[in-house]
C-alpha cells in the first residue's frame, strides 16, 4: 500500500505548530522515513522513489516523475496497469518511459500505446528515453510521446510488421509423422506446420499484415506530425542508428537517460530538482536476458514447443 500523509488533514497541529514548522516536519521526519520504508520493503504503488535533491519543500513532493521500464512488452498487462495508475495520480505530472525493446505482438503494443494516451489526455507529459533498442514496436510506443530523446547509437526504425510460419514438413516426413487435420473451415489450420501455406492463405495473411502496418504509420504520422506519404518513405522496415533518426524526423534530440530526464523537466515546467518514481533492471538480469534472445536455437525451440502459434508482430 502507497502510505502518503496528508498534512493539510493534520487540523490538530496547527494549534501548536506554524505552517512552515509543520513542512520542516514532514521533510525532516516523515518524508525520509516513508523513503526508508520504500527502500527496505520495496512497497509502494510506484516502486520505492528518489529525491534527486538535498532539500526538497512539500510542494515540490507532489511533483513527480515516473519512471517506467519497458523491455518485455509480454508483461503489456503490468505495464497497462502501471501507466493507468499514474494516469489517475494528480501527483504525477510526467512519465519518462525507457525503452530498451525490439518490439512484441500487435496486441500488446497497442494497449500500452492506449494507456500513453490516456496519461496525455489527463496532462501528463511523456517523454520516450531510447536504451539500446526501441524499435517496430518499442518505436510505435515512443510514437505516442511528446518528446524522444535517443542514444546517437540506439538501434531504432524498424516500422512494419512481420509473421512467421515454420513449416517442417520435410522433417516429418523424413520421421514418418503425419498429421490428420479434421477442420470447420478452409482457413481454420491456416498455418499448419506440416505443409506449404496455400495462395489464398497467403493473400489472407497478407491483407492482416497491410491492416496492421497501416494502423502502425497511422500511429507515426499522429505521434510525429508527419504526413502519412512521408513515414511510409521510411516504414519499410529499415532500421535507424540514434542519429539517422534524428535527421529523418524519428526522435528529437539525441541523449542518455539523465538527459531525457532533464527534457522532462523543461517541458513539464516541473522544478528543477524533482521527485523520481521508478525502478531499474539489475545489470545481471539484462546481461542474461540478451545473452539469451541471442542463442541459435532460441527462435527453433519456440518453433517446437508452439509449431501452429499464429502471431502478428511489430518486431525486429
Amino acid at each position: 500500500i502507497f502510505v502518503e500523509p496528508n498534512i493539510e488533514s493534520l487540523d490538530w497541529t496547527r494549534e501548536l505548530l506554524s505552517e512552515r514548522e509543520i513542512e520542516r516536519f514532514a521533510n525532516r521526519v516523515i518524508w525520509p522515513a516513508i523513503d526508508n520504508l520504500h527502500r527496505k520493503y520495496r512497497v509502494g504503488k510506484y516502486f520505492s522513489y528518489q529525491n534527486l535533491g538535498e532539500e526538497f519543500s512539500l510542494e515540490e513532493c507532489l511533483d513527480f516523475i515516473a519512471l517506467l521500464l519497458v523491455v518485455e512488452l509480454a508483461a503489456k498487462d503490468d505495464i497497462a496497469k502501471q501507466l493507468h495508475d499514474l494516469s489517475e495520480n494528480d501527483d504525477v505530472k510526467a512519465v519518462l518511459l525507457r525503452i530498451n525493446s525490439p518490439g512484441g505482438s500487435v496486441g500488446a503494443v497497442q494497449e500500452i500505446y492506449t494507456e500513453l494516451q490516456r496519461c496525455r489526455a489527463k496532462g501528463k507529459t511523456i517523454v520516450t528515453s531510447m536504451g539500446d533498442v526501441a524499435a517496430s514496436g518499442g518505436y510505435y510506443l515512443a510514437a505516442a510521446s511528446d518528446r524522444i530523446v535517443a542514444n546517437p547509437g540506439t538501434i531504432t526504425g524498424s516500422i512494419g510488421v512481420i509473421m512467421e510460419f515454420g513449416n517442417l514438413e520435410g522433417l516429418f516426413q523424413k520421421l514418418g509423422v503425419r498429421l490428420e487435420v479434421i477442420k470447420s473451415g478452409t482457413f481454420k489450420d491456416i498455418g499448419s506446420p506440416a505443409r506449404p501455406l496455400t495462395p489464398e492463405e497467403k493473400r489472407l495473411l497478407q491483407a492482416g499484415i497491410d491492416d496492421a502496418y497501416a494502423q502502425f504509420v497511422d500511429a507515426v504520422a499522429q505521434g510525429r506530425k508527419m504526413p502519412v506519404d512521408q513515414v511510409k518513405k521510411l516504414a519499410d522496415g529499415r532500421i535507424f542508428t540514434g542519429r539517422q533518426a534524428l535527421k529523418a524526423g524519428l526522435v528529437d534530440e539525441l541523449g542518455d537517460e539523465q538527459d531525457a530526464i532533464q527534457t522532462t523537466i523543461r517541458i513539464a515546467h516541473l522544478p528543477e530538482k524533482p521527485t523520481i518514481l521508478g525502478e531499474r533492471e539489475k545489470p545481471i538480469v539484462s546481461f542474461m536476458r540478451q545473452m539469451t534472445s541471442q542463442l541459435p536455437w532460441a527462435n527453433l525451440q519456440a518453433l517446437i514447443d508452439h509449431p501452429a502459434d499464429v502471431s502478428l508482430e511489430y518486431r525486429l
